[in-house]
């Protein structure tokens, strides 16, 4: 997207040209914060927990510097509930908010639900976009220059492999369902895409297979993945597919992220590494571990990369902390400083604001109840944490704003119980 479209989104979304701006800046490896502007909102996307009370749902809260950061501004229910709410993107142009839905499959709910943003503070739910047919089982997003999505469906139509992963246009017109062809799964057949990252200078992307969905209910067998597959984005086509070293069949691969456009990417899960694969040597390119967090049981590891990709925000659910780590050399990053939450936090899914001088963490990740195998609800929390300006660690000195850095969904809505939220994201 050029200055020129710049210009055309400012005159019909005048509200999102500026986050256009930065997340364009993000896909292209801009440069400092310094001259972007804090993000205004947060989407918070959770499940009610108890379906007689409330619908799963998602909120918005501004997160503008102020006396109403942290303010609840809108609640929009989707009318289902059982969808598992996963994780949550905003387009490029700022249009459109998708949001995964993890076990909708199996309640025949759909497995993605976009928003429209027209009017960022009061987002409308959309009920026409067409679902993909062969997959299911929503979970990572990762927006696409030209207004659209990629997402990862961890499994097929009855929630067991094979998975794909699906594009979505600036319309939200479904482009496909890949790989269109099968066999190029021959190698390892176990595709189940949870993690995605995508680097649009060198025309690649980087899924990472977790867990096979089914697998987690209780009657079968838990089955966890640990092979990551590198794409060409001119033909949609896997081009590389990789084992990663050393990580258990109990701890699959969890996240992949792009590190700016380096050509490069980090992938991480359960085994408490931090894996770099260079995709610029495609079908040769070797995982390597350059970073350990000193444990096996970290249980699941988000990451969220800075714009640029020198900076990474690592967070580890088992260890209730949230890692920063200089990534300014891909291959040896280093810890700057580390956040720890209480005892019993957790600390899942980890997004940055526009101005990367904020972090929000939602604490809770799955539990599956008397259905399922899995069992890690945190404590249903959003956390903020601040940065400093040169995003090398965070600030522990006194909240600077009226309401507490801490939003608590089990007792946030009184007469609806509680909510797990699970996926958060600025705009």
């Amino acid at each position: 997207m050029r200055a020129h479209a710049i210009g055309a989104l400012s005159l019909r979304y005048p509200t999102v040209a500026l986050t256009a701006l930065v997340l364009l800046a993000c896909s292209l490896g801009g440069t400092a914060a310094a001259s972007v502007q804090a993000s205004k909102y947060l989407y918070a996307w959770a499940g009610a927990q108890n379906a007689s009370l409330a619908r799963d749902s998602l909120f918005v809260f501004s997160v503008a510097p102020g006396p109403d950061f942290g303010k609840l501004l809108n609640t929009v229910e989707t009318g289902y509930n059982g969808l598992e709410p996963h994780h949550c993107r905003p387009s490029v142009t700022g249009r459109w908010l998708a949001c995964s839905c993890l076990l909708a499959v199996f309640s025949k709910l759909p497995s993605i639900i976009f928003f429209s943003l027209a009017d960022p503070a009061k987002p409308v739910m959309l009920r026409n976009v067409t679902l993909p047919a062969h997959s299911a089982v929503a979970d990572e997003l990762v927006a696409t220059p030209d207004g659209g999505f990629f997402a990862t469906m961890m499994a097929n139509a009855s929630g067991w492999t094979p998975g794909r992963v699906v594009r979505y246009d600036k319309n939200l017109k479904l482009l496909g369902e890949y790989p269109q062809d099968l066999s190029v799964l021959a190698p390892a057949p176990g595709f189940n895409p949870h993690g995605i990252g995508a680097d649009f200078k060198h025309q690649t992307m980087l899924t990472a297979d977790f867990l096979e969905p089914a697998s987690s209910l209780v009657g079968n067998t838990l089955t966890f993945r640990k092979t990551a597959r590198l794409w060409s984005l001119k033909n949609m086509s896997i081009i590389g597919t990789y084992v990663l070293p050393k990580t258990a069949s109990t701890n699959g691969a969890m996240d992949a992220v792009a590190i700016g456009n380096t050509g490069g990417y980090y992938l991480t899960g359960g085994s408490g590494y931090l894996y770099y694969l260079n995709g610029k040597h495609g079908k040769k390119a070797v995982p390597e571990i350059v970073y350990d967090v000193g444990t096996r049981k970290t249980v699941s590891c988000i990451l969220q990369p800075f714009r640029g990709g020198t900076r990474l925000l690592m967070a580890l659910f088992a260890l209730d902390r949230v890692l920063l780590l200089d990534t300014t050399i891909p291959r040896k990053p280093r810890i700057l400083d580390i956040y720890q939450f209480p005892l019993g936090t957790g600390g899942h899914v980890v997004r940055i604001s526009n101005d990367e001088r904020l972090a929000a963490v939602a604490t809770y990740f799955l539990e599956l109840g008397a259905v399922g195998q899995i069992h890690y609800p945190g404590d249903c929390t959003i956390r903020f944490l601040r940065l400093n300006a040169q995003g090398t660690q965070f600030v522990r000195d006194e909240w600077p704003y009226t309401r507490s850095p801490v939003i608590n969904f089990t007792d946030l809505f009184p007469g609806k119980g509680g909510f797990r939220t699970h996926g958060v994201a600025f705009l």
